[in-house]
Parts: structure tokens; sequence; C-alpha cells
């Protein structure tokens, strides 16, 4: 079974980083990188509708894409 790669890129420097499976969340710049790129939100933004089981984590809320 393969395992998940993600790159992360760092908003600050630009410099990306790639990661293979569940290992934690990489630094740089002194502020966590994020997942390049980001995943589909699936929850929505909105304070009162957040779970507490979401890890408050980036992700694409679709904004700035023509179709």
């Amino acid at each position: 079974m393969s395992e998940n790669k993600y790159i992360y890129r760092c908003g600050k420097c630009g410099r990306t980083e790639n990661i293979e499976g569940d290992k934690i969340t990489p630094y740089c710049c002194e502020q966590i990188m994020v997942k390049d790129p980001l995943d589909q939100c699936t929850i929505p933004d909105n304070p009162e509708m957040t779970r507490n089981s979401d890890s408050g984590e980036p992700c694409d809320d679709g904004r700035g894409k023509e179709n």
C-alpha cells in the first residue's frame, strides 16, 4: 500500500517540502507550512457551524476560480 505524499509550502518565503504519510506538519520561517495545493473545504466558514473535530487547517474554498 502506498502512502500519501503531500507538498507543503511556506507562506513567507515560498520554500516547499515533500512529506510522506502522516508525519507532522513542517515549520518554516517560524510558522506552519500549508499544503500546496490546499484540500477542498468540507465545512462552512461560519463560527456557528464549526465542529469540535475541525483542526482549523487552511483549505481551498473555491473563490477566485473561473468555471
